[in-house]
C-alpha cells in the first residue's frame, strides 16, 4: 500500500483588515477582486458585474459599509477558490501572484515548499505505519475462524 497525496498553495485578496483602508479603495479592492473573478471564469453566466459611472459613485457615497465591502470580496473568492474547479483556482492563484512583490513571491515559495516536505514527511510516515502496524492488523484478521465478517482485534 502506498499513500497518495496531493498539496498546492492558493493565493487570495485578504479581507480581513479592509477595516484599515479608505472606503474609496476598499471599493476598487472590490471592483478589482470582481475584474480578476471574471478573467478567470469560463461563461457569461459566473461573470460578476463590475459596477462604474457617476450613480454608483453616488451610490457608493452613502453605502460604505465594510462588512459589505468584505463579503463582497469572500463571496467573489469562494466561488474561485473553494467551490470552482481546480482550473479557476489555479488561474486566480496565478492572476494574484503576478501582482505580488518579488519579495512576497519569495517568501510564498518558500512556504509551498514548506508544505510540500511537510506532506512528504506525512507520507512516509503513513507507509510506514501500513507496513509494520497494518500487516499486523491484517495477520490478525487472516488467522480468524472463518467468521463471515471479520473484526480486527483489540491490538
Amino acid at each position: 500500500m502506498s499513500v497518495v497525496f496531493s498539496g498546492d498553495v492558493f493565493v487570495a485578496v485578504d479581507s480581513g483588515s479592509l477595516d484599515e483602508l479608505d472606503w474609496t479603495f476598499r471599493r476598487e479592492v472590490v471592483n478589482q477582486v470582481k475584474r480578476w473573478h471574471n478573467e478567470v471564469v469560463e461563461s457569461d453566466r459566473e461573470r460578476l458585474q463590475v459596477e462604474s459611472g457617476f450613480i454608483w459613485q453616488l451610490k457608493e457615497w452613502i453605502d460604505r459599509d465594510v462588512q459589505k465591502h468584505r463579503g463582497v470580496i469572500e463571496g467573489c473568492q469562494t466561488g474561485l477558490i473553494r467551490d470552482a474547479p481546480f482550473e479557476y483556482r489555479v488561474a486566480y492563484t496565478d492572476l494574484l501572484k503576478e501582482q505580488l512583490t518579488a519579495e512576497m513571491r519569495e517568501t510564498l515559495e518558500t512556504h509551498e515548499d514548506e508544505l510540500m516536505a511537510e506532506l512528504e514527511e506525512l507520507a512516509e510516515d503513513v507507509d510506514v505505519y501500513v507496513e509494520r502496524e497494518g500487516l499486523q492488523h491484517t495477520s490478525q484478521l487472516e488467522g480468524s475462524s472463518g467468521d463471515p465478517d471479520p473484526e480486527l482485534g483489540p491490538e
